[in-house]
């Protein structure tokens, strides 16, 4: 089975804790709300979004973020926007 990555960029009023979702399903090829796993399984989603808000990224640099979610490997990218990889196959 091919793996497959997608980059999502995120969306001007979207929260990162959104576009880690969006990149989840998309990299699985299902439907967001078809996910057999949560963002909370990973992350504290609003945690998370403080850490890539606009304020805090104006004020210091934000890391990008890696973690596994639902069989996928994540990356938080500094602008808040977010990429999977399946890792399962």
């Amino acid at each position: 089975m091919e793996r497959r990555t997608l980059e999502t960029a995120r969306r001007r009023s979207e929260a990162p804790s959104t576009a880690v979702v969006r990149a989840v399903a998309a990299a699985r090829g299902v439907d967001p709300v078809d996910l057999d796993c949560r963002l909370t399984d990973a992350v504290d989603p609003d945690a998370l979004d403080r850490l890539y808000s606009d304020d805090r990224r104006r004020a210091s640099t934000t890391p990008e973020l890696e973690f596994s979610l639902g069989g996928c490997s994540v990356t938080v990218h500094e602008d808040g926007s977010a990429s999977a990889t399946e890792t399962t196959v």
